[in-house]
């Protein structure tokens, strides 16, 4: 028999929003960390928002952009970005240059992507010579492992002269790159033809172009490790080998550098995954991927394991493709980008709110290059690039979907070749009238009919006619249908015994608090002891008065907060010992934010 009173949960205030936890035992869980969730932000307030959408960099409806031309930012069949990277030189001039295939380009304002000519071809193409940058005396380095180092001024692009070195030590490859304490240093280097994976090869002080023979430092020479990742953090700069960390510091005269070795078990994999972050207590830290499938913040005394809540993710992960991860520091957020299970590129991103110390995960970003910029309107962004010749923005906040929408059936397939590009596929839907490149970047997604489950990537769009850039395994038809920009998105809390888990449960109520969207309906699902979901209501969450009732009485105006927000409720008919909740959106255009929860139940009996 239920008891009379009501339980609520929690019994003062609302529940809020925490990251990921798929280690910790069911029961182990702590309140408010999620079983499972997908392309969900988190913040200081412990609030819950579906991601903004990503934008391309160059708006493509006002660029001129053509089927003909692809984008302006590289003439070789959809070649994979490598290499993002911002910076204000001296004069106050601001670069964000990118490399794609063969290629450098450098942002010019809004308008395009122009080609930096070096007068020969300087790089090799592949989707793994991605690049690793550092600004030296007003010149960008840039390195990627396979050709000779780079600089670029701003206008000019050349291999970086090693002035009085033999040949014998001249690199000719480098893996990664610091200007520290005035000197340019080059880490895990080709010289002579002969690998030296644990050399520091280093300028003289003041110079990028002149160097001495002797100027280099072996760590841990034929202790079967390498270098991959440098970084500054305070007065050092941190060096991380496959297996262990050092730290470089200055003491000038004859010996210049000091090296000494921070800890043995821990490294860095992936040259692109460190970032140096500054927590709200004013603590910085290097934060870095390790080949055991961890993650670690280093603060300059102790590298501590920040991933424990996320092992089973990290599990999942492939191990040969941890050397290519990407990463970027939004100012509050850790975002590492890398392969997840057998895929052959980078196809998962990882979140950490620093801010709160929670993870969360998204897809359809498939970054094979991060940087953090300084954009346009003199706003902090992200820009990643794609392994289809595409720059975007991270987060639009502009952006309810990835670059734009559209749903509909597909009339008729065929193919399609450029200048540029052969054998492309062409999705006709009859009867559209869509803007000639709106779509550039999208994401579609094929969700019924022949070749149902296949996604792919829009590449241009004509009035009725949409581009994309792979073939498809299975050939859509007039049966198909398909969806362009919408965000998969989910938080599944976890099991919830509302701390008495032998005692029966009848719930009745959940109740939440969100933002107003006109535009939205959201689906919240609710399961019982350990089952599949029970039920799945749809909640609208428009702050419209018919839609705001509190059980059976109009409360106010019928509004909880004002026009901006909304208080919702949604009726449970089922009893068990634990309850797990879902909110979930998956449609185009829909979008949501929520605030926090409640529950509400009616104790039973123990038997």
């Amino acid at each position: 028999m239920a008891a009379e009173e009501p339980t609520v949960y929690p019994p003062q205030g609302v529940q809020g929003f925490l990251g990921l936890d798929d280690t910790s035992a069911p029961t182990q869980v702590q309140d408010g960390r999620a079983q499972d969730l997908q392309n969900v932000l988190l913040s200081v307030s412990r609030d819950l928002r579906q991601r903004y959408g990503v934008n391309t960099v160059i708006d493509s409806t006002t660029d001129g952009l053509a089927i003909g031309d692809i984008l302006d930012i590289q003439d070789e069949a959809f070649c994979a970005v490598t290499g993002v990277y911002y910076t204000k030189l001296s004069s106050g001039t601001e670069v964000t240059i990118a490399t794609c295939g063969s290629r450098l380009d450098e942002l010019n304002g809004v308008a395009s992507w122009d080609y930096v000519n070096p007068g020969s071809a300087p790089f090799t193409a592949g989707q793994n010579n991605q690049f690793v940058f550092t600004v030296a005396l007003d010149n960008i380095i840039l390195t990627n492992d396979v050709n000779a180092p780079s600089q670029y001024d701003g206008t000019t692009l050349s291999g970086v002269s090693f002035s009085g070195l033999t040949s014998a030590n001249t690199p000719s490859a480098a893996k990664t790159v610091a200007f520290f304490k005035n000197y340019l240093i080059f880490g895990n280097t080709v010289e002579g033809g002969t690998e030296r994976p644990t050399r520091l090869r280093f300028s003289n002080v003041g110079t990028i172009n002149t160097w001495t023979n002797a100027d280099s430092i072996d760590i841990g020479a034929l202790g079967g490790q390498e270098i991959n990742c440098m970084a500054e953090l305070y007065d050092t700069l941190i060096v991380g080998l496959t297996d262990s960390l050092y730290k470089v510091s200055f003491v000038g005269g004859n010996d210049t550098f000091q090296i000494s070795k921070i800890t043995d078990d821990i490294g860095c994999i992936a040259k692109n995954s460190i970032q140096s972050i500054t927590l709200t207590n004013a603590q910085s830290g290097l934060v870095f991927l390790d080949k055991d499938k961890k993650i670690y913040f280093y603060n300059g005394v102790v590298a501590q394991d920040i991933s424990q809540f996320i092992t089973t993710t990290m599990g999942a992960l492939s191990g040969s493709r941890l050397q290519y991860a990407v990463s970027a520091d939004t100012n509050t957020d850790y975002w590492l980008c890398l392969t997840n299970s057998t895929a052959t590129a980078n196809n998962l991103c990882l979140d950490l709110q620093y801010e709160i110390g929670e993870w969360t995960k998204h897809t359809n970003i498939p970054a094979n290059a991060m940087a953090h910029v300084i954009d346009n309107n003199s706003n902090d962004q992200v820009y990643w690039g794609s392994y289809k010749s595409l720059i975007y923005k991270l987060e639009d906040t502009a952006q309810r979907d990835d670059v734009d929408t559209a749903t509909g059936t597909v009339d008729a397939v065929s193919g399609f070749t450029t200048a540029s590009a052969s054998g492309l596929t062409v999705l006709y839907d009859d009867g559209r009238n869509f803007i000639t490149g709106q779509f550039v970047g999208a994401p579609i997604d094929l969700i019924g009919g022949t070749g149902a489950g296949q996604t792919n990537t829009i590449i241009d769009n004509t009035v009725t006619g949409l581009v994309v850039t792979d073939t498809f395994t299975t050939t859509p038809d007039a049966t198909t249908t398909y969806e362009v920009g919408a965000i998969d998105s989910f938080y599944t809390t976890k099991w919830y015994d509302f701390g008495d888990p032998a005692r029966l449960k009848h719930f009745g109520e959940v109740y939440f608090w969100g933002e107003a969207d006109t535009s939205s309906t959201h689906s919240l699902s609710y399961a019982t002891d350990y089952s599949t979901d029970v039920e799945t209501l749809s909640l609208a969450l428009s702050s419209s008065t018919t839609d705001s009732i509190w059980g059976s009485a109009v409360w106010g105006v019928a509004l909880w907060g004002d026009v901006d927000n909304i208080f919702r409720q949604g009726k449970m008919t089922t009893q068990g010992r634990y309850l797990r909740l879902k909110w979930a959106e998956d449609d185009p255009e829909q979008t949501f934010r929520f605030y926090g929860w409640n529950a509400v139940m009616w104790m039973g009996d123990v038997n």
